[in-house]
């Protein structure tokens, strides 16, 4: 009997999450961005689109879509809500939101690179009690795979290499990235 109610319980919990994560756009949830992954890729978050930080605050990453005549438009905002229910602050990424992490104190995110141009992304940190931004630290590369540590961050920042002649591939290459809780890159280590 209790199996069969563990059971009931758990699909439910199913049941729940699936649709969730259609009404949201699926695994990654709404608004990391175009092109962007979500919290499910947590790679932001971890399940879905909502994040719960260590005080208990629920994270969540809105995408808001409007359009008008032929152009249409994405704006991407984090919200966080209180324990209480309330939105406690709100924050406007500069572009897509990629990954999303917990250190004391602060909320810190990986931001797309701006435009299709720039290969520079930010890992940004935000004060989790009001949302005011902390600090702005700009990797070369794609940063993503965020990690809290005892004393700062782990990133995997990924960085493309155009193909420099017809015969020659363009590559990948790939970095870990240690940053201390002000934002300093502390040091890096090639993964290739």
């Amino acid at each position: 009997m209790k199996l069969a109610r563990i059971l009931v319980i758990a699909a439910a919990a199913l049941a729940f999450s699936d649709a969730a994560l259609a009404q949201h756009g699926g695994p990654g949830g709404p608004g990391m961005g175009p092109g962007g992954g979500g919290p499910g890729d947590r790679g932001p978050g971890g399940a879905g689109p909502i994040a719960v930080a260590p005080d208990g605050k629920a994270i969540d990453v809105k995408s808001t879509t409007t359009t008008s005549g032929s152009t249409t438009t994405t704006s991407i905002q984090l919200v966080a809500v209180s324990t209480a229910g309330t939105v406690a602050w709100t924050w406007t990424p500069p572009a897509a939101i990629h990954d999303i992490v917990f250190p004391t104190g602060l909320v810190v995110v990986a931001v797309e690179p701006q435009s299709s141009t720039s290969a520079s992304s930010q890992i940004v940190a935000l004060n989790l009690s009001t949302g005011s931004q902390a600090w702005a630290t700009p990797v070369d590369g794609i940063a993503g795979d965020l990690h809290a540590t005892s004393s700062g961050l782990l990133a995997v920042v990924s960085k493309y290499t155009a193909p420099t002649s017809s015969t020659t591939p363009g590559t990948v290459s790939r970095s870990l990235v240690s940053l201390n809780l002000s934002g300093t890159v502390v040091w890096g280590l090639s993964l290739d």
